[in-house]
């Protein structure tokens, strides 16, 4: 019998679409590609169907309805004490297809600064660190630092930390990778500086990379560092504008996007734009870096594929154009500087050989220790217990400006993080002055928080004005008191620029 590493239920990365036919009939042949995939495999504990209902926004009776049909057909089964688990004895019923042969393996944060010292600090990029107070990863860090590491780690990084990356995006994120697809990294930064040097040695010179806009200023410095032809795409409410990518006179070399939870507005790529966005990159022979930062923190639906497993298929089954990076900061701490790169075989000689040079990161026993941990099943439940207060401090942050006409909270499915958005304003000039007066006014009684104009690069002009609120690294009162002081704050300010008087600063 196959088992996971952990009790912890999986997720079931399907797309339910009403306008695509029978929910239950999508349901189960998206179970059936999965199981097909090895994204679940037998003895998965599966989600209740109340969780799956609600994360499909589906009545619970379609998706009994859909799980009777898979439990008639053998995929199915219950466990005792365990609810339902994909069959155990699934190989005896359907058989698994023959493994693709390997792929050939030739060569072809936050804005602010240092948190403050008092008052609120409400910026985003902070997560608390409830993960390393964990009694899980105390006794993971103990059994680590009990055992000396072995005299040489490999360039990729720990083997056992390498399958336990596997078996985590297997279960979290629907992408069924090999341990030797995974290079250990010190953080998304770490892994797009090692990129980026493997890229321009390629060309001969530095790439043209394409970047959301707004998004991540501490990875726009990272291409700067490394001078690469920075291009600002446009975002909008559906995430990255694959329309302007496109347009491009000059096509890029790289993209960089946040296909689950675009930073900072949070909109998640539909599925559409992600299968148009990797046939641009199959028609520029561009390369698509998926970052996946905190896709175990969503709270709100089903989660959906990775661009990396939409990437993969019968002619590629390792992938060709998609690099996922990922990351521990959010869901652990960023103290620990541990992340991923899941690269396609063109890739992964070069960055192997970049690592040996550059030595493990991170260290040896962190290494081992975050094996430890995954094996155990500890952030799997360490992250349920994040989305369920993360979910209930979203609805606190929302409540707060529920009756402030001048500003909406953008929708977001999970992080740490929420936009209050400005949408009382007469010109771009007032409210990017009401956008700077409310955060120096906030400043000056011990708030701090993060306004959304930081996110925008300096060359293109924005239409979008407000602030980037984190609720994470706070305990409930000092939130509670942070959210009152900006919204009486955000009242005021507003209250003194209309229509066009002069904005207090």
């Amino acid at each position: 019998m196959t088992r996971t590493s952990s009790t912890a239920a999986v997720d079931v990365p399907i797309v339910v679409d009403p306008a695509l036919g029978r929910l239950p009939g999508q349901i189960v042949d998206g179970f059936r590609d999965l199981v097909t995939r090895g994204a679940l495999r037998p003895g998965d504990r599966l989600p209740s169907s109340r969780r799956l209902a609600a994360g499909w926004n589906i009545s619970r009776g379609t998706v009994l309805t859909a799980w009777d049909q898979l439990a008639a057909e053998g995929y199915l089964a219950a466990a005792h004490g365990s609810g339902t688990v994909v069959n155990p004895d699934l190989s005896l019923v359907h058989p698994a297809p023959r493994p693709h042969p390997p792929a050939p393996t030739g060569q072809p944060s936050s804005i602010a600064g240092p948190a403050a010292t008092a008052g609120v600090d409400l910026r985003p990029g902070r997560p608390g660190v409830t993960g390393l107070a964990d009694a899980s990863w105390r006794q993971a860090w103990r059994r680590a630092a009990a055992h000396p590491s072995p005299s040489s780690v490999p360039a990729p990084g720990l083997p056992a930390l390498r399958a336990e990356i596997a078996a985590h995006l297997r279960q979290m994120r629907g992408l069924v990778v090999e341990p030797d697809e995974i290079v250990v990294t010190g953080g998304a930064r770490d892994a797009l500086a090692a990129l980026l040097q493997i890229i321009t040695v390629r060309l001969g010179h530095p790439p043209r990379v394409a970047v959301e806009d707004p998004g991540y200023p501490s990875l726009r410095r990272v291409l700067h560092r490394y001078g690469a032809a920075v291009v600002e795409i446009p975002v909008d409410d559906d995430g990255l504008s694959v329309t302007a990518l496109e347009e491009l006179s000059h096509p890029a070399h790289l993209v960089l996007v946040t296909p689950s939870h675009q930073y900072p507005l949070g909109a998640s790529l539909p599925v559409g734009r992600r299968l148009r966005l990797l046939d641009w990159a199959r028609r520029t022979d561009a390369l698509v870096i998926e970052d996946d930062y905190d896709s175990e923190l969503r709270y709100v639906g089903a989660p959906l594929p990775a661009l990396a497993a939409l990437d993969r298929g019968p002619r590629s089954p390792r992938g060709e154009r998609v690099v996922t990076l990922g990351s521990f900061a959010k869901t652990m701490t960023p103290d620990l500087g541990s992340g991923f790169a899941v690269l396609p075989a063109t890739l992964l000689p070069e960055m192997v050989a970049l690592r040996s040079d550059l030595g493990p990161a991170p260290a040896p026993i962190v290494q081992r220790a975050l094996a430890d941990y995954l094996a155990a099943g500890g952030l799997r439940r360490h992250a349920q217990r994040m989305r369920r207060e993360y979910r209930r401090r979203r609805s606190l942050l929302s409540d707060a400006f529920t009756e402030v006409t001048a500003v909406r909270v953008l929708a977001m499915d999970g992080g740490l993080h929420a936009v209050l958005e400005l949408v009382r304003t007469a010109d771009a000039v007032s409210a990017t002055a009401v956008e700077s007066a409310v955060q120096q006014q906030l400043l000056a009684v011990d708030v701090q928080l993060g306004a959304l104009g930081d996110y925008w690069a300096s060359s293109r002009p924005r239409d979008r004005f407000g602030w980037v609120l984190g609720y994470s690294g706070i305990s409930d009162d000092d939130l509670r008191r942070g959210l009152e002081l900006v919204r009486s704050t955000v009242d005021h300010v507003v209250a003194q620029a209309a229509p066009s008087g002069p904005v207090p600063l």
